[in-house]
């Protein structure tokens, strides 16, 4: 090799040296822009998951949070970690005024009345923004500059909650401070803390729920436990064993027992015996029983049991209501005796009337007897004046024989000393004598009388004197209270059953209370000092009565100005053909 050729070998050598080390150079500078690259993504990926456990722990915390304001104190806490804020503060809105700060991490944002301008509506509307200078918006520019010094930049994170909207502002003094890594954060945090909110106001509604419930069911047992403390009666609780669980202090007073405690654990079956070997574990209605006090002496009492109720709902023990009966034995043993003087004396009334009759009518038939005689000489002599006189005396005489015959006769039925005479009764031949007693009084008040007898009709088995006489008190009855109408008396059979005797007018009527009253003793349609209509009010009474006795009934359906019919019914056992009136 020629020196010429060994010198361009060795500069060739020198050109590949110099290009290895410049190869080598950039190599060793690409290896080292890769170091800062992954120190950096590294560093990253550190605080990330620094903030990523940082933000899960400050989760936690705030879903644990069971109020607003301390999961908003929650919050700020969590993301000054996170953030690298400043100061920050929460402003909530419960309607269109200027909201209201709730939480800040300094006294003097605590202060801040926040306006409502379009860009806060932006925020509330969902948008997480940051702001590089606080001047450049309306809302900062109301608030205090005091509030606001020392702060450049700030971020506004959209709050929400189910009853009002609320926003976090964070502050820093570096301008630019809250970059997109930032924001970013900031906007992941903000649906997780929304959604801590829904859950912290769901457990608020819950828990005042509860509490409102709490408050009345302890409402309800003071009030029942009040009830029980203060009722009358006896109230005891027993166990599945009978044993006592519980006693008011009306049960243990009347056992007369020192104290209600002194009574818990002993079985009731010691104090209490039902009658007829009832038992106290049964529940049904009310049971009579003896009761033993503590000395020895035994009360009339009545027990009604009831299974008592659990809040699991299952069965166990009784509760038992004891009332003490001796006040209504009083009251008993009193009515009792009360009424048995007034039966006595209403006998004693019946049987002294009774007894008067022979006294009492003797006198008046004489009265009447020659006041009739006296009445036929006066005409006789054409003394007009003195006939007229006695007439009047000799009515009114008739008149106060008949009321006190029927006051007797229902004394006689009151005393048991009405004795009735059953025979065969021809019914046409009652009715039409009826009707003739009756006539003259039918017609001083212009009245038609009318009898519808059916053919064929069985004999009754029947007092012939008292069957008329109830015929007529119903006729003399509607002919007192019907003028210019009619008046009718219909007799008919029902089949083999029963015979049936109608008195029926075109008369006043009655309106349903007078006429659920019309058989009572002493009782007019009428009762005022101004009626028009005269009688004691024993017609009816005395026939109704006279019906039971002879076993008819006797009932009336009426209408005001339209009329009255009364009903008189035989039954079957009053016929002829049967052997006697039952």
């Amino acid at each position: 090799m020629s020196e010429a050729e060994g010198q361009r070998a060795i500069e060739a050598l020198e050109r590949r040296l110099a290009e290895a080390s410049q190869a080598r150079l950039a190599a060793e500078e690409k290896v080292h822009e890769l170091s800062v690259d992954l120190e950096r993504t590294l560093a990253q990926s550190r605080r990330a998951a620094i903030y990523t456990e940082q933000l899960l722990a400050g989760v936690e915390v705030i879903n644990n949070a069971r109020l607003i304001e301390p999961l908003f104190a929650g919050m700020l806490e969590v993301l000054r970690v996170v953030l690298e804020f400043d100061e920050a503060f929460i402003v909530v809105w419960t309607a269109d005024e200027a909201g209201a700060v709730v939480a800040a991490t300094c006294p003097r944002l605590a202060t801040i009345t926040w306006p409502r301008g379009k860009f806060t509506e932006r925020v509330l509307a969902g948008s997480t923004l940051a702001i590089f200078d606080l001047t450049s918006k309306p809302e900062w520019l109301a608030v205090a500059a005091a509030s606001r010094e020392g702060f450049t930049s700030a971020l506004h994170v959209p709050l929400r909650t189910s009853r009002s909207a609320a926003m976090l502002v964070c502050v820093h003094p570096e301008r630019g401070f809250f970059t997109a890594e930032r924001v970013a954060i900031a906007r992941r945090f903000a649906g997780l803390a929304n959604q801590a909110l829904h859950n912290a106001e769901h457990s608020m509604e819950l828990e005042a729920r509860v509490a409102e419930r709490t408050a009345a069911l302890r409402e309800e047992r003071d009030f029942a436990r009040l009830l029980t403390m203060r009722m009358a009666q006896g109230l005891v609780i027993t166990d599945e064993a009978g044993q006592i669980e519980m006693v008011n202090p009306a049960f243990a007073a009347l056992v007369r027992a020192a104290d209600e405690d002194s009574l818990i654990g002993r079985d009731l079956g010691v104090f209490v015996a039902l009658a007829r070997g009832g038992s106290l574990s049964a529940t049904s209605g009310a049971r009579e029983g003896m009761l033993r006090q503590s000395d020895g002496d035994e009360v009339l009492i009545q027990v009604a049991s009831a299974p008592r109720p659990r809040e699991d709902g299952g069965g166990g023990g009784l509760i038992h209501v004891i009332t003490d009966l001796r006040a209504r034995q009083r009251v008993e043993v009193a009515l009792a005796a009360a009424k048995e003087a007034a039966e006595q004396n209403s006998r004693a009334k019946s049987m002294f009337l009774a007894n008067m009759s022979h006294e009492l009518r003797t006198p008046l038939n004489a009265i009447i007897g020659y006041c009739e005689l006296l009445h036929e000489e006066a005409i006789d002599r054409g003394d007009v004046e003195l006939g007229e006189t006695l007439g009047r005396i000799d009515m009114a005489s008739k008149v106060l024989l008949e009321t006190i015959g029927n006051i007797l006769d229902l004394s006689k039925i009151e005393a048991g000393q009405l004795d009735l005479v059953r025979a065969q009764v021809d019914p046409r031949a009652l009715c039409e004598a009826a009707i003739t007693a009756i006539s003259p009084l039918a017609a001083q008040n212009h009245n038609t009388l009318r009898l519808e007898v059916a053919d064929g009709l069985p004999p009754l088995l029947a007092d012939a004197i008292r069957l008329r006489q109830i015929l007529i008190n119903l006729l003399g009855n509607s002919c007192k209270f019907t003028e210019g109408g009619e008046i009718s008396l219909k007799v008919w059979a029902e089949g083999a059953e029963a015979i049936v005797f109608e008195v029926g007018d075109t008369g006043i009527g009655m309106t349903e209370e007078q006429a659920a009253a019309a058989f009572l003793p002493f009782t007019q349609a009428d009762p005022t000092p101004t009626r028009r209509h005269g009688g004691t009010g024993l017609g009816l009474t005395i026939a109704r009565e006279l019906a039971g006795m002879m076993g008819a009934t006797l009932t009336v359906q009426s209408a005001l100005g339209v009329g009255s019919a009364f009903t008189l019914r035989f039954g079957q056992g009053c016929l002829a053909s049967a052997s006697s009136c039952r």
